[in-house]
């Protein structure tokens, strides 16, 4: 069924002509026309990476903190955490020599998007905007760590010698990204 430009589609079944979905409809093509709808640029343009709010961290703190592993600058340079930060390094390696690509293209490709990396974070503490060259290197050692890691969930990758546990945990640890 073809949709005139500007509007919203409407289905064929008897649920069209229902009270509440030519109510949403109207209100639809509201949007459309009074200029006030954007799209959905305003949630995938800045912002999108967020620190937890105050009120569900204080219930569970633990929930809300990286336990193995930081991905990002949020939790960066936290005591407990560093131990991973020589495996990232040690996974970068593995990673560059599996993919056969040499460290400079992933520097490369990233470099000319990396403001709109750091606009991604929702509160990016300042250091982070004033040393770019520190944050490119953690963006690149993090997203490596994080493509190499997702190979090794895919069965596509060995390489990570730790127990099924710390693996699980830095699963959960991503999920907090």
């Amino acid at each position: 069924m073809g949709v005139a430009a500007g509007s919203v589609p409407q289905g064929s079944t008897d649920w069209a002509n229902e009270e509440w979905v030519v109510e949403i409809r109207n209100e639809l093509d509201q949007l459309l026309h009074d200029g006030s709808y954007r799209g959905l640029e305003r949630y995938s343009k800045k912002g999108s990476i967020y620190k937890v709010p105050a009120l569900p961290k204080n219930l569970n703190n633990k929930a809300y903190e990286p336990q193995m592993v930081s991905f990002g600058p949020y939790h960066y340079g936290k005591e407990q955490l560093m131990t991973m930060e020589k495996h990232k390094h040690d996974m970068l390696l593995h990673f560059l020599n599996v993919s056969g690509k040499p460290l400079e293209s992933y520097v490369n490709a990233l470099a000319p998007v990396l403001q709109d990396l750091k606009d991604c974070y929702d509160a990016l503490p300042p250091c982070w905007h004033a040393d770019t060259s520190k944050f490119l290197k953690l963006m690149v050692l993090d997203g490596c760590f994080m493509l190499h890691m997702l190979r090794v969930y895919a069965g596509v990758s060995s390489g990570f010698a730790s127990s099924a546990m710390e693996t699980e945990v830095i699963k959960l640890d991503m999920l907090l990204l």
